[in-house]
């Protein structure tokens, strides 16, 4: 009796189509996503320091067992003394390609989640705002929707 299309022909055709995880090329993706987010925040709140706010990167170390150990930037805004930080959390994660922790400084049940999502790894994806509330629909991440969550999350006492 043939094996066409059984188990172990799909297995063995899976294992010629698969390339090899390139972690390094990885991680320069996970980079390039964050950084860019991080270029949009700082664009979209570039009049903060005018109104005696504070927008500054960090250094982080992280670990991720596909990616091993990792530098990578962290996004502190600080807003009428209150610190908030945009906290990289990783770059494998389930159900996204990425995520971001956005939480008050030392009130972290005051938090979001930003999810990074793209169908191809080498075109540009789109982040998303999900709350603790509602963890399972996400809201477009942009100037508006950014404004609206740091609002919310400065309204907090």
């Amino acid at each position: 009796m043939a094996n066409s299309g059984g188990l172990r022909d799909i297995l063995e055709g899976q294992r010629r189509d698969t390339a090899p995880f390139d972690s390094a090329q990885a991680l320069a993706r996970w980079r390039s996503w964050a950084g860019s987010l991080f270029a949009d925040v700082e664009r979209w709140l570039s009049w903060l320091p005018e109104k005696g706010g504070r927008i500054e990167r960090v250094k982080l170390t992280r670990h991720e067992e596909l990616l091993g150990q990792y530098e990578i930037d962290g996004l502190l805004v600080t807003v009428d003394g209150r610190e908030f930080f945009f906290d990289p959390r990783g770059k494998h994660v389930i159900g996204a390609n990425g995520r971001i922790d956005l939480y008050e400084v030392g009130r972290v049940e005051n938090s979001a989640l930003l999810l990074y999502f793209t169908d191809d790894q080498d075109r540009p994806g789109a982040w998303e705002i999900r709350r603790k509330s509602d963890r399972h629909s996400g809201t477009p991440l942009n100037e508006e929707t950014l404004d609206q969550l740091l609002g919310q999350m400065l309204s907090v006492q």
